[in-house]
């Protein structure tokens, strides 16, 4: 029976291969998050595999987006980004509540409180720009055959509709969490659980769906790399996988 580790190796291969859409590693990376986040026990080994992917499936999208720019991707590319920023944040989440404490060094080191914070505030402002790109699309179509509308009342609704999916993208990310936390109690897993829980209440609290958010300017994705996500998850890469996700590595921290 081959195992978690050889299955993520074997993904890894696959991701460092040449690829032309994101779908394709978007693919990659639900897979990997699929044996990460399995039944079987994982270890040191497998997560650090499992990085790699998501580092270098993150990698490959972020080429793709500053190749190309946000105005120009297709409606479904679009799609395809939010799925693996999402993917990503929870991941940063939920890895550094397991590992930030770890007695395994490599770990702790790769998954610390500060990083995640800045991870977290790279990831948004990537989600933030898909987001407004997203809702001008939607009301640039709803008024074609209302050309006479003027500026202010098209910024209005764009807001509106960037708010609205704002809202849809916090919620997925708190279920995707959730089901983490749900996951490490059946594990026995208490302390992390609830650190993870914890972090959960303080998401809630500071992006509640019906609070107003306040207009932002057309924001471009940051130049940064992430680190996990969906892998670790997220990741692992776009919801065919996320991606990406994820893993924002500096320097030392680079996962060979």
């Amino acid at each position: 029976m081959v195992s978690v580790k050889e299955r993520l190796e074997e993904i890894l291969r696959k991701v460092e291969l040449p690829h032309s859409s994101i779908k394709e590693v978007s693919d990659l990376y639900f897979e990997a998050k699929k044996d990460f986040f399995g039944d079987e026990e994982t270890g040191t080994n497998e997560g650090l595999i499992a990085a790699n992917i998501f580092q270098k499936s993150y990698g490959f999208v972020y080429e793709y987006l500053t190749s190309k720019g946000m105005e120009t991707l297709t409606d479904e590319e679009l799609d395809l980004l939010l799925i693996p920023r999402d993917e990503a944040s929870a991941n940063f989440e939920y890895l550094t509540e397991v590992f930030s404490s770890s007695s395994d060094a490599r770990m702790s080191s790769l998954f610390t409180k500060e990083d995640n914070e800045e991870n977290q505030k790279d990831i948004q402002s990537c989600r933030e720009g898909v987001l407004e790109e997203k809702a001008k699309r939607k009301v640039r179509k709803d008024q074609q055959s209302q050309n006479n509308e003027n500026k202010s009342e098209f910024e209005s609704k764009v807001n509106n509709e960037k708010k609205n999916l704002q809202d849809e993208s916090w919620r997925m990310k708190i279920n995707e969490l959730e089901k983490r936390i749900e996951d490490l109690r059946n594990k026995n897993k208490t302390a992390e659980a609830n650190r993870l829980q914890s972090r959960v209440n303080e998401i809630k609290s500071k992006n509640n769906p019906t609070s107003p958010t306040s207009p932002t300017k057309n924001i471009r994705f940051p130049a940064k790399n992430f680190l996990i996500g969906g892998v670790i998850l997220i990741v692992v890469v776009v919801a065919s996988i996320g991606l990406l996700l994820i893993i924002r590595m500096k320097g030392k921290k680079n996962i060979k």
